[in-house]
Parts: C-alpha cells; sequence; structure tokens
C-alpha cells in the first residue's frame, strides 16, 4: 500500500514465498531503528528479492550508522538504481546471490568489507564503490565467495586500517573472482599490504593511485598485492606487472 515502509516490504516478500519486487520511489530514506544499533542486518533478505530505485543519485538509503544495510541470507536479490550510505557495512551477502547494478556504496564503515562483505555468489555491474572504510577491504572482502564479477565499476577513496584499501580476498585469484572494464584508484590500507586490489583476475581495468604507507615493512604493494593479469591494463606503480598488451 502507499504507506508500506521498506521495512514492511521485505518482511512481506521474507513471509510470501517466491520471487518478489520492491520499489522505492525517489527521496532519502533514514534508518532510525530508535537509536538501536543492529549488527544482524537492519534489512535481512531470507526470500528472493529485487529491490529497484529511481536512480543511484536521487534514491538514498541511509543507515544512519545503525547496522549493515543489506544483508543477504540464502536468497537471491537485485539492488539496482539507489545509492547505500552511512551503514556498518552496505551490503552483507554472507550466503546466496547477490546482483548490484547502477548502484553508489558510500560513506559507509564495517570491520570488514565497508562497502560488500561478500562470501555467497556477488556481481557488481556499472556502479560505485567510494568513499568507506573497514579494518581489511575498505571498499569490498570477498570470503570464500563461490563467484565475484566486478564489471564497468568505479572503486575509489576506500580506505582499510590493515589491508586491500580497495578490494581484499582471502583466498587466491583465480577466474571465480575477475574484475573487467573497471577502475581501482585512490584507496589506502594504512596498516597493512596493498591500497588496491588483492586476491583477483584483472582484465581491462586501470588500478592506480592507491597506497600503502608502510611500504618498508610489507614492500612496495601501493596498486595490486597477488593478483593475475588477463591483459589490456593499466598499473600505476608495476607493483604486479599488469599486462597492457
Amino acid at each position: 500500500d502507499a504507506d508500506c515502509s521498506l521495512r514492511e516490504a521485505i518482511d512481506a516478500a521474507n513471509s510470501s514465498p517466491g520471487a518478489d519486487h520492491v520499489v522505492l520511489p525517489e527521496g532519502d530514506f533514514l534508518i532510525n531503528l530508535d537509536g538501536v544499533q543492529d549488527w544482524r542486518g537492519i534489512f535481512t533478505i531470507l526470500d528472493d528479492l529485487t529491490i529497484s530505485g529511481a536512480g543511484a543519485d536521487r534514491t538514498i538509503i541511509d543507515g544512519n550508522l545503525r547496522g549493515a544495510v543489506v544483508r543477504v541470507l540464502g536468497a537471491y536479490i537485485e539492488i539496482r538504481d539507489l545509492t547505500i550510505r552511512r551503514g556498518l557495512g552496505a551490503i552483507w551477502a554472507t550466503a546466496g546471490a547477490t546482483v548490484v547494478e547502477r548502484v553508489i556504496l558510500r560513506d559507509n564503515e564495517s570491520t570488514s568489507g565497508g562497502g560488500i562483505f561478500a562470501s555467497g555468489t556477488l556481481t557488481v555491474t556499472d556502479s560505485t564503490i567510494a568513499n568507506n572504510i573497514a579494518g581489511e577491504g575498505g571498499g569490498l572482502t570477498v570470503h570464500l565467495a563461490q563467484s565475484v564479477q566486478i564489471v564497468n565499476t568505479t572503486i575509489s577513496s576506500n580506505r582499510a586500517t590493515s589491508v586491500g584499501g580497495g578490494i581484499f580476498n582471502w583466498s587466491a585469484a583465480s577466474a571465480n573472482y575477475r574484475l573487467v572494464n573497471s577502475t581501482v584508484t585512490g584507496n589506502i590500507a594504512r596498516g597493512g599490504s596493498t591500497g588496491g586490489v588483492v586476491g583477483f583476475e584483472i582484465v581491462n581495468s586501470i588500478v592506480a593511485g592507491n597506497d600503502q604507507p608502510f611500504n618498508d615493512l610489507f614492500g612496495p604493494a601501493f596498486d595490486c598485492g597477488t593478483v593475475h593479469s588477463l591483459g589490456h591494463n593499466i598499473d600505476g606503480d608495476g607493483s604486479f606487472g599488469l599486462s597492457a598488451e
């Protein structure tokens, strides 16, 4: 109905088996939770769901630092055409499959994966992950995920207090984790190695202008940690020899 809140719509979708679609109009949606922080997730997704906004610059979900804004538990979810900001993590995809399209994730903070923490299946397309903060993986952390594909996406100005300012993957680089036609820049790992990307295959992408200040201890891997270049990349500092061919 016209007075249905986002929480009510998600609760209704969770209780109704089968795929559902929640359409958010233009506006700023500020999460309150009566001033209480909920580390389990503000919106927990238990069944297949699409959440669509009116555009990333027009529909804004503000987590108000009350919890991880979207938590996915074993469902298939698509998030499109909106912004998620100021969550304790924007998206925690701990199981299931998550698709993110034309979305901005900014100004979130978490212990791991300020923008996204992924341990299921994740596809991010035509999006921006920026100005997030985490202990590791300032923009994105991948933890034993089945598949992660980042396509036509900018990951910039994120900060990790330990490792992986832009993207951090706990596993070795493989075809299951791929960065395609994307830019990773301006990210910082303040307490450890690799300001840009750790543990991904990279193709047709720019990884440049990232930093980690403790290069005497961890070595000069400002832009890339353990990655595999598939070619046609630009590596700003040559830290892992990405091929431009």
